[in-house]
């Protein structure tokens, strides 16, 4: 009897094991949000407005040659006044579904790269975000929103959205930006070039 206890005992054990390896991610460093988590999360105007593709830009700067496959973006003029997109870890998921868990990969920071693409969207504030606040959904992401403002510069720059001490266990939304001031007079339509956004 006190055999088979152990048994089941044992067997619940792998069992467990197996289940909470299942959802840890593999920590390759850096890590390719961009490639790996969906870009679904629209708010505001949502697509809409906003545009994304995958484009060369017509950079002949040998420096930026690592640039010349990134995503496009274009957020034109709305009534709703702002429009934001995010990278979330499963297609439409804002906590129906669970987050990845890279709390073993030791990440510290968030990186990515833009560049305005004309002079007209030259300047224009954009905010980057990373994480999510709780909005009562099941699954949660692991830290609250995490937002820094960029105004878009003429060449290739490099930004960091600082994580350290951040809990890793349950990324659901690791990225995404949010334009404001789309509607009224002054309102305009704003692009630019993303690249390499990364988990280090």
């Amino acid at each position: 009897m006190k055999k088979n206890i152990v048994s089941l005992i044992l067997s619940a054990a792998a069992i467990f094991i197996c289940l909470s390896l299942s959802y840890s991610q593999e920590c390759s460093n850096p890590y390719d949000i961009g490639n790996n988590f969906r870009t679904s999360g629209y708010m505001g105007c949502g697509s809409d407005c906003i545009t994304i593709t995958s484009e060369m830009p017509n950079d002949k700067d040998a420096a930026n040659a690592s640039h010349l496959d990134c995503f496009k973006i274009t957020v034109s003029k709305d009534p709703e006044g702002w429009g934001g997109l995010f990278w979330l870890n499963k297609p439409d998921n804002w906590g129906d579904k669970s987050g990845e868990n890279f709390s073993n990969c030791g990440y510290t920071k968030l990186t990515f790269w833009i560049k305005a693409k004309n002079d007209s969207s030259l300047g224009k504030k954009v905010y980057f975000e990373s994480g999510m606040e709780d909005n009562g959904k099941r699954y949660k992401n692991s830290y609250d929103k995490t937002r820094m403002s960029v105004k878009l510069p003429e060449d290739w720059t490099k930004h960091i959205i600082n994580l350290n001490g951040k809990n890793m266990s349950s990324i659901i939304n690791a990225f995404g930006f949010v334009v404001e001031g789309l509607s009224g007079i002054n309102g305009s339509e704003v692009t630019f070039f993303l690249d390499q956004i990364q988990f280090e």
